[in-house]
């Protein structure tokens, strides 16, 4: 416990080395502890609906529209508070434009007689910085941020303009609400994009709106803030991961067997903190062209897709279809509804998938002399059922259930795919999703313990509890791995940090393993002839030295035969 304290107040000095500011954001990337922090904003309150917990949206001018509680918003996964400026708050005053600016913006005036146009900014009255509020859809938040800081906006406020169902306010009709709020996440093409950004909540946008007609409004936006929930509520997980990836079985693997054992045993050990969703990147065939008519223009479609052309995915390698691999995606997909989830404790901690998955990237994705393929056999699927502890009827039966693969029906789990591969903006795979926001540098095990261990860090600093107490909500794997050269064989070894010599049961270090190996060989080769040799000299030596011994005795014995035979033949 005295170590823990120890960890504890060394990160304590360190973060409390930065403030916040006024208006301009602090830069706090210099901070190794905070160096790679994810801006991760969102807690699900149910099923359907999120808003962000650690940023704040505050009006205070004019003071009628102030609410202390903040502003309902969903924080944008792109722009400030990623990288550069982790924490930190921007006050401005907001400038409206009616508009969806998925177009670079004009107005036309009229200045010393002639007919020109500018930016909309400089009829507002509002010097910079300044917030630009602009509407929803029509085209991507990133291309909207894009066009505000071109415009010179300090920060981009997307006016909502549905309201949730489940909200009492909400006075529209069921046919135009939403269920659930947008994720504004990257696009893939955010990497110019630097201003802060996010959802304003349509009932909040309306009231800005009116508000402006009559009064300037000032708004401040604060992210990097602690999550509170993490502090209030240690009962559940705290950080949601979805692992995108594919079941294709490609020439060079995306996710290689030991990155993907070592997401295992994170997962399993931090079942506590972690809610993980496996996610399969499948391609929209209406989008090629190949779904969505009675008679598809089949052609290459016929090879890579399901359900009449709607569900496809690119033919790796071997024979293998894409087909295949959709069908596969839709196996693991049923396999994780029926035993991913533990019931009992809403953990997922059941190694079932894990344990099919790795089986079947280890023996069904091979091929043999003649080059025939396992990734679709039925054997091989069977054997990897029972590696498992495997129920092939669920399985069967939800494939089925969910609309198959082979008639122009729409898949319910399949389409659902599709639908969170929008959403979520994931635009290559493998890719590590945190709370359905922020995207990991690389889909590693170790960079998801960081992300993860640094926001229960930073919580337990700005909390109002005492170190000991604010302790007892942090992962204990994360006070006692987290400085470890070596974290995932610390992870595995249940917190005591080994070097890199340490052989887990999970091979992280398979490949420096192969090559230490490769010595050991050839010295017990060596050690093997020496040997040999060694013997073989012994028994030629003994050989020799019988067959001399033998000799004499042989000799000697002759001679008293002899002798005796002599004497008999006096006689």
């Amino acid at each position: 416990m005295k170590n823990l304290v120890v960890l504890f107040i060394w990160l304590k000095t360190l973060l409390s080395m930065s403030n916040f500011t006024t208006i301009a954001a602090l830069d706090v990337s210099q901070l190794e502890v905070e160096s790679s922090f994810p801006s991760v904003g969102t807690k699900v309150f149910s099923q359907n609906k999120t808003w962000s917990t650690t940023s704040r949206v505050l009006i205070h001018i004019p003071d009628t529209h102030h609410n202390p509680d903040g502003e309902p918003h969903v924080s944008a996964g792109f722009g400030t508070g990623l990288k550069t400026r982790l924490r930190g708050t921007l006050g401005a005053y907001v400038r409206y434009v009616d508009d969806t600016l998925c177009q670079p913006l004009y107005i036309t005036e009229i200045q010393k007689n002639k007919t020109i146009d500018v930016h909309p900014q400089s009829q507002a009255g509002v010097h910079a910085p300044f917030w630009l509020m602009v509407n929803r859809e029509n085209c991507s938040f990133v291309t909207k941020a894009r066009m505000a800081q071109q415009m010179g906006a300090a920060g981009v406020i997307f006016a909502d303009n549905k309201c949730l169902c489940s909200d009492d306010s909400c006075n529209m009709v069921n046919e135009t609400c939403q269920t659930s709020n947008p994720h504004v996440v990257d696009d893939g093409s955010a990497g110019d994009v630097s201003i802060p950004a996010f959802l304003l909540q349509k009932k909040s946008a309306d009231s800005i709106k009116d508000g402006l007609g009559t009064n300037a409004m000032y708004l401040e936006y604060r992210w990097g803030l602690p999550d509170s929930t993490i502090m209030s509520d240690s009962n559940h997980p705290h950080v949601s991961y979805e692992l995108w990836t594919t079941a294709s079985p490609l020439d060079v693997p995306l996710l290689e067997m030991h990155t993907y054992k070592d997401l295992k045993t994170l997962t399993l050990k931090f079942a506590d903190y972690i809610k993980f969703t496996p996610r399969y990147a499948l391609i929209d065939g209406k989008k090629l062209g190949c779904g969505g008519s009675a008679e598809p223009e089949w052609g290459f479609c016929q090879e890579l897709c399901t359900n009449n052309g709607r569900y496809c995915s690119v033919a790796p390698r071997n024979g293998i279809k894409g087909q295949d691999v959709v069908i596969e995606s839709l196996r693991r997909i049923c396999i994780w509804n029926h035993y991913g989830v533990n019931e009992q404790t809403d953990r997922t901690d059941n190694p079932i998938l894990w344990d099919y998955v790795l089986f079947h990237m280890q023996h069904c994705s091979r091929v043999d002399e003649s080059g025939s393929n396992f990734y679709s056999s039925n054997d091989c699927i069977t054997d990897a059922y029972k590696h498992a502890n495997i129920d092939s009827a669920l399985i069967n039966e939800c494939m089925s259930d969910s609309g198959g693969f082979e008639e122009d029906r729409v898949n319910t789990w399949l389409e659902e795919e599709i639908r969170m591969l929008d959403s979520g903006g994931i635009v290559s795979v493998p890719t590590i999703t945190i709370n359905h926001k922020y995207v990991l540098d690389e889909p590693k095990p170790t960079e998801l313990f960081d992300s993860m261990c640094k926001q229960y860090f930073y919580a337990a600093h700005e909390s109002m509890m005492t170190d000991a107490e604010a302790l007892k909500r942090v992962p204990a794997l994360c006070s006692k791995c987290y400085s470890c050269d070596n974290k995932m064989g610390c992870i595995e070894n249940d917190g005591e940090c080994v070097s890199y010599q340490f052989h887990s049961r999970n091979d992280e270090m398979a490949d420096n393993g192969k090559k230490q190996q490769e010595p050991s060989k050839k010295k017990g080769s060596k050690k093997f002839w020496i040997f040999f040799f060694l013997t073989a000299f012994a028994l030629v030596g003994g050989v020799y030295y019988y067959k001399k011994n033998q000799d004499r005795f042989e000799s000697a014995r002759g001679g008293l035969l002899n002798g005796y035979f002599q004497l008999n033949q006096g006689e």
